[in-house]
């Protein structure tokens, strides 16, 4: 039953962030968002309890310590990795899709005070690349280190004298008394690709000196949240403003893309915040009381007979704008916060996501003022240049875009041969980037599939 017990524990993990138990440990909406794969992973590892022994039947049993092949990280205990409130009294620090570069350090110090843990517990967890090789003997594509320290020491993770270059969880338990400091590091010591993201979770007694970058991802003094929830416009607008914002406007190319980015799962049509200024007046207005200064609506609309409770929805397959009564998920923004699980705003900036724009949207090209993004986080956007080239002059006017793989060759974008020939019928594309290499080769010329 312990596949079953594993999976359980992670949905309430997933619960736990999703509903807002994190930092404050009791439910707090605002504080809500999604946990990565590798975040709930290294929350799992990060809970292992010590088993004592293996029964071996009827011979005797045999002692088992952490990291061996009988136990390993342990058994689960989500008390011992989650806090919450009332219930245990343990601090938690979490970091989430952190990126990390060649030689790059992200440290943390840790100041141990006093509560009911005796013990530091940090779990570093990545999803590496995939490695080609079948008789390779150290398979990671990209190897991060985990370590530790107080004063001239350093404690390594699972178990080890020296660094871990064979896994990518790693965990490190250190006994602790109250006044205490440590030194947490993760370097990315030999990547493969550009740069590699990480999850971190941190279980004790202890106050950071420098807090960390957030889950949410943000824009411009913005963070952002997706509700796949399907409800109505109103029902949406309601747990928005209760959650600290509005429903998302957007002002430009970038942070469509960036809006668009947000979307995880496979609904078509996005609730965002425009709506009618009155009826039956024609004129739209963001409901967070911004300026609207752009727009991109699809062939008549919005249409001057559109009737009451007709609100704004983002079409995710072509980008554009369309109006419905319907019930559907939805993007809500606010501006940033300042607690422990806010963002830094120039750390993730949305051209470093993926990009949906269609070829013919010259309204969406973005402005050679854009400001510079920090470097920290998806390092291969460059500011102030289009990605775009100039299309070329084909003769039937039909093309495709290449993107660069890691490996610097030219792969088409990834779209089946059903939404080829409709965008091609569009006469449109989609820009596919990954977020290790985002350049692009040059427009070719092709003609459609059939």
């Amino acid at each position: 039953m312990a596949t079953p017990g594993v999976a359980g524990a992670a949905l309430l993990i997933r619960q736990y962030f999703s509903e807002g138990f994190y930092p404050s440990g009791s439910k707090k909406f605002n504080d809500a968002f999604y946990p990565t794969g590798t975040l709930i992973k290294a929350v799992l590892v990060n809970s292992g309890r010590a088993l004592l022994g293996v029964d071996n039947g009827e011979s005797r049993v045999t002692r088992s310590s952490f990291y061996d092949m009988h136990q390993g990280f342990g058994r689960i205990s989500l008390i011992d990795s989650l806090y919450l409130e009332g219930k245990n009294d343990i601090k938690m620090y979490v970091v989430d899709q952190e990126t990390i570069l060649q030689n790059e350090e992200f440290t943390r110090i840790l100041k141990i005070t006093e509560c009911g843990a005796s013990v530091l517990s940090a779990t570093l967890v990545w999803a590496d690349k995939a490695n080609g090789s079948l008789n390779c003997g150290k398979c990671l594509v990209n190897s991060l280190h985990l370590t530790i320290e107080k004063q001239n020491k350093i404690y390594f993770p699972n178990g080890l004298s020296e660094n871990d270059d064979r896994n990518n969880v790693q965990r490190i338990r250190i006994p602790t008394t109250a006044g205490d400091s440590f030194k947490l590091k993760v370097e990315g010591t030999n990547l493969y690709t550009e740069s590699q993201t990480f999850s971190l979770v941190v279980t004790g007694c202890f106050a950071i000196e420098k807090k960390g970058t957030n889950m949410l991802p943000c824009f411009d003094g913005y963070e952002y949240f997706y509700n796949p929830t399907k409800l109505s416009w109103d029902q949406h607008s309601s747990l928005a403003n209760e959650w600290g914002g509005h429903l998302a406007s957007v002002h430009d190319f970038e942070e469509t893309n960036f809006v668009m980015s947000l979307v995880f799962d496979n609904s078509l049509d996005i609730w965002m915040g425009g709506r009618l200024a009155s009826y039956p007046s024609s004129i739209w207005q963001w409901s967070d009381g911004s300026k609207w200064n752009f727009t991109n609506w699809i062939n008549n609309q919005p249409s001057p007979s559109i009737g009451k409770n007709i609100y704004l929805v983002l079409r995710k397959e072509e980008g554009t704008w369309d109006v419905s009564s319907l019930f559907h998920s939805a993007i809500y923004k606010r501006q940033v916060l300042t607690h422990d699980n806010t963002c830094d705003v120039s750390s993730k900036h949305p051209s470093s996501f993926p990009s949906h724009q269609p070829s013919h949207w010259p309204i969406m090209q973005p402005s050679v003022s854009s400001p510079v993004p920090h470097p920290s986080q998806y390092p291969t956007f460059q500011p102030s240049q289009t990605t775009l080239q100039p299309t070329p002059n084909c003769s039937d006017d039909k093309h495709f875009l290449y993107r660069k793989r890691v490996d610097k060759s030219c792969a088409w974008i990834g779209l089946n041969a059903k939404r080829k020939e409709r965008l091609c019928k569009r006469r449109s594309f989609y820009i596919k980037s990954d977020k290790i290499v985002n350049t692009f080769c040059p427009v070719t010329c092709n003609a459609c599939p059939t």
